[in-house]
């Protein structure tokens, strides 16, 4: 009876860690939403397909602080961007953010935006968020202040 009792918490355990292990983290809106600055920090993929290190982005022009806002709003240093192929809008599902299309402005016609309209969110603490960017870069940002 001990063995069985043993074997049945045992297997028990088990299980939940195995349920526990396979739960998919679901990031709530809630916590993206904010102003996040720019780090100046970039990772790319090299020719075999693997992440290199974190490297400093050397320019001497300020990149834009980036909001979302609780309304599905994409700011850039406080307000919408007017730049061709900006997004604008987002949602988020699980870890992915879904990015509107960017509405076509004046100036952008003939302009061939080739977006991808998905970043995923690879690391979201309440003072550093990581994006992955179409596969093939990331970004990382500090919780404004």
């Amino acid at each position: 009876m001990k063995y069985k009792r043993k074997l049945m918490k045992a297997v028990l355990s088990l299980l939940l860690m195995v349920l526990l292990g396979a739960c998919n983290k679901n990031i709530e809106p809630k916590e993206l939403i904010g102003k996040w600055d720019n780090t100046y920090e970039i990772r790319t993929k090299d020719e075999a397909g693997e992440w290199t290190e974190w490297t400093t982005i050397n320019t001497l022009v300020a990149l834009p602080q980036l909001e979302f806002t609780e309304k599905g709003k994409i700011l850039w240093d406080g307000k919408p961007s007017e730049a061709c192929c900006t997004f604008t809008e987002f949602e988020v599902e699980g870890e992915t953010i879904t990015l509107s299309v960017p509405p076509i402005t004046t100036g952008c016609e003939l302009v061939n935006c080739a977006l991808c309209d998905t970043w995923t969110i690879v690391k979201l603490t309440n003072k550093q968020l990581e994006l992955n960017i179409c596969d093939n870069s990331m970004l990382r940002y500090n919780k404004a202040n």
